[in-house]
Parts: C-alpha cells; sequence; structure tokens
C-alpha cells in the first residue's frame, strides 16, 4: 500500500465573524499547516484557507478519523451570506488512484463532487450509453 498525498485548497470567501473563523482553522487536524489567505474584497475582508495532505477535519469520528464533515458543518454556520465555500483537494496514490474532489459549502447546504463521477456522466451523455461503466481506478 502506497501513500496517499493531497492539496486542498479553497477560494476567498466572506465570514460572519473572523474569530470564529480563526478559531475554526487552529482547531483543524491535518497533516501540514493549515495557511489562512486573506485578501480584501468589494465587501470587506475575505478568507481563503490551503495545505498540503486531506482536507482537515475537527476531532475524531466513530472510526478514530478526523472527521471532515464535522469541519464543514462548522464552517456552514459562519460562512456569509451571499459567499460559498469551494474547497478542491486533488491527490494521488502512485499511479494507482488519481482523484479530484470538491465540496461547496454555503449557509444553506454542503454538496460533495468527484470529478471522476462528473466525468463518466459527461461520458455517458456524449456516447448515448447509459450503461458505460470503464474501469477508472486500478
Amino acid at each position: 500500500m502506497a501513500n496517499y498525498y493531497a492539496t486542498c485548497r479553497s477560494n476567498y470567501f466572506a465570514v460572519k465573524s473572523e474569530a470564529a473563523f480563526r478559531k475554526l482553522i487552529s482547531h483543524c487536524s491535518s497533516d501540514s499547516t493549515i495557511n489562512i489567505f486573506e485578501r480584501d474584497g468589494p465587501e470587506g475582508k475575505l478568507f481563503g484557507f490551503g495545505c498540503y495532505g486531506c482536507i482537515p477535519g475537527l476531532g475524531l469520528d466513530e472510526d478514530g478519523c478526523s472527521d471532515q464533515n464535522a469541519f464543514f458543518r462548522v464552517l456552514k454556520k459562519i460562512v456569509a451570506d451571499g459567499h460559498a465555500v469551494i474547497i478542491t483537494e486533488s491527490g494521488y496514490e502512485k499511479l494507482r488512484y488519481v482523484v479530484g474532489d470538491a465540496v461547496v459549502i454555503t449557509g444553506k447546504a454542503i454538496k460533495y463532487l468527484s470529478i471522476s463521477n462528473r466525468a463518466l456522466i459527461t461520458a455517458r451523455i456524449l456516447l448515448g450509453n447509459p450503461d458505460y461503466a470503464p474501469v477508472m481506478d486500478y
């Protein structure tokens, strides 16, 4: 079994509370330091974050792993109205698994996206074959 190497980064977004955002990031667990990025936007300060490694999580889930969903739920509460947090992650384990995922978080919803799934849906549409099922992970 090889090691999985990932990189993740968010877009810039506004938050309801800078203190709550900084506290959330400070309590995250990750394979590396989580960097916070700042810039001025038309409505005020905008934030982003990123790290080398998997998307950070809070505490532990039932399997003893860092809980990404807990992180997303807290982030959902502090993202400013009219803004979305888009976290993209890409990673690989040798050439066996090459993945790309995204999570979109607004104050109302959390949506997970997979590049592989989106590509498969697109291939089925382009081929006109809803049953097309290539081997994508090997």
